[in-house]
């Protein structure tokens, strides 16, 4: 009865908090602006034979251009461009193109400029309506990347790609029922331990940073597969969290690999995940020594300091916090500068990271490590490994 008490009140906090916090919503421009010191204030906008301190005059229609002079020569290497209009820009500096693509948050090479020059394609009207240039400092180690066994095998990565990763989730053919076995599906005629072990084999050649084997609840034929994976989850880490804890450490071990990734977001987080979960990182800490990382998808919660301390306070109610878990990735259908930037606003020391598609946008991954915020690269590719390896110029 304490239990299912427990679960309620949890449930109905977060369903609170997720309605109180909808005002909740920093800009993304102003989250960085917090974190590094923009430019912009040094610089008036030049816009034809218009010069002006107000980033309102760079505007126009059709095809166009403006340009920040700076007070002195200024060094920079990330620029945040908000147009309005269907518009797509280039940036350039020192007669040098710097970017060529949609706004947004850009990375490039440090440069040493006296003028940013942004040209702006537009079939209509256009007006700038957020700018920022900044000079971010190279990003520390200890970034997380998951990537999937099938590019591994096809060689689509070299060594380079991995560099600054001190992380790899291995997303292979790994799933756990629900009385805790631990299965390797079949992959393209390939049997699957077969398959597993060469993916393995093919990413301890290409990185030497610890590699965490994803398990995934399996789905039964005939059933839907959201619904079934949940009635799954739940039975596995309420009847049989002893069981599965112990059936994938062997696993872990027989492969050589330092530890567990739980996905979860295939359905939103609610209240008896986390309460089950607390459980099972608690045995699985008993029976492997090591920290569990998850995944969890977040969609629809909008993201604050309150929020996090409620989560926090459930985590360390039920055992988890920063002993057993080392990394917390939210996923989401889409993971935008202003969920980074909500995410960036937390105050604590819970280890949450946002977790960036790298077939969508890989620039959010860019700008929330520069809003000092911990991130991971999923479904890992080259685009992933460019955004990556620029941290590190």
């Amino acid at each position: 009865m304490k239990k299912k008490l427990t679960l309620i009140l949890i449930c109905v906090v977060l369903i609170a908090a997720v309605c109180a916090l909808q005002a909740c919503s920093p800009s993304p421009i102003s989250v960085l602006d917090g974190k590094l010191t923009n430019l912009t204030a040094h610089a008036t906008y030049e816009n034809g034979d218009t010069v002006s301190e107000k980033l309102s005059s760079c505007k126009g229609e059709g095809n166009g251009s403006f340009t920040l002079l700076f007070d002195e020569e200024r060094t920079f290497n990330r620029a945040f461009i908000a147009l309005s209009g269907e518009a797509e820009m280039e940036i350039s500096a020192n007669g040098k193109t710097l970017y060529t693509g949609k706004d947004g948050y850009v990375a490039f090479p440090s440069v040493t400029a006296s003028e940013l020059k942004i040209d702006v394609t537009c079939e209509g009207k256009w007006s700038a309506e957020s700018l920022g240039v900044y000079n971010a400092p190279a990003a520390k180690s200890g970034q997380v990347v998951s990537v999937n066994a099938g590019d591994l095998l096809s060689g689509a990565f070299t060594a380079e790609d991995f560099d600054g990763a001190d992380l790899v989730i291995l997303r292979a053919n790994a799933f756990y029922d629900t009385a805790g076995a631990v299965h390797f599906a079949d992959v393209n005629g390939t049997g699957g331990e077969e398959y597993f072990a060469a993916s393995v084999n093919a990413l301890k050649a290409l990185t030497s940073a610890r590699i965490y084997m994803q398990a995934d609840v399996m789905y039964t034929d005939g059933v839907d597969p959201v619904a079934e994976s949940a009635h799954l989850r739940y039975t596995t880490l309420r009847m049989h969290k002893s069981a599965a804890a112990n059936n994938l450490n062997a696993a872990v071990r027989k492969y050589g690999l330092q530890g567990l990734h739980l996905d979860f977001s295939d359905t939103p987080a609610d209240g008896t995940s986390l309460y089950m979960l607390s459980e099972f990182a608690a045995i699985w800490k008993s029976c492997s020594g090591g920290k569990l990382s998850v995944a969890m998808r977040l969609d629809g919660m909008e993201r604050s300091e309150k929020l996090d301390k409620l989560m926090s306070k459930i985590f360390r109610d039920g055992n988890l916090g920063g002993n057993l878990i080392e990394k917390l990735l939210l996923t989401s259908s889409e993971m935008d500068y202003k969920q980074a930037a909500e995410i960036a606003e937390l105050n604590s020391e819970f280890p949450v990271a946002a977790a960036i598609d790298c077939n969508a946008d890989v620039s959010v991954f860019t700008f929330a490590n520069d809003c000092g915020i911990s991130a991971a690269l999923v479904n890992f590719n080259k685009a992933g490994a460019d955004a990556l390896n620029m941290l590190f110029d």
